[in-house]
Order: C-alpha cells, then structure tokens, then sequence
C-alpha cells in the first residue's frame, strides 16, 4: 500500500496531508482507532475524524481524499 499512500500524497499535495502508520511500531493505535481491517484509510480535519474508508480500491481511496480538498 505505501506505494498508493505516497502517489495519493503527491497528487493531493498543499490540499490534505497523507501519513502512513507502521503498525508494528505501535501496535495499540489500532485499537484506540477502532481499525478492524488494514489497510484503512482514516480523514481528519482539526483533530476530529471526517472519513474513513477500509479496503485497497483505489478509486473509492481517491473520492474520499477530493472530497476532502
């Protein structure tokens, strides 16, 4: 997946901030996140989830981001 996150972050650059998470690194985020399935996609906006898309489809992954910028 990070070579999609990454293309996602190139093409909606200076509209919404793309990260990516090594869950391996912290595995507890996921259950604080309520994250079920990876990869999952999650939008916030001034600290406060706005979106949330589980799944590879990068179709569904590229609406959810214009929708937000």
């Amino acid at each position: 997946m990070a070579p999609v996150v990454e293309s996602f972050a190139k093409q909606f650059q200076g509209k919404v901030k793309v990260v990516g998470m090594d869950l391996d690194e912290s595995p507890q985020t996921p259950g604080e996140l309520g994250i079920f399935s990876i990869p999952t996609m999650i939008a916030f906006k001034n600290g406060k989830e706005v979106g949330r898309y589980s799944g590879a489809n990068r179709e569904k992954i590229s609406q959810m981001f214009a929708s937000l910028s």
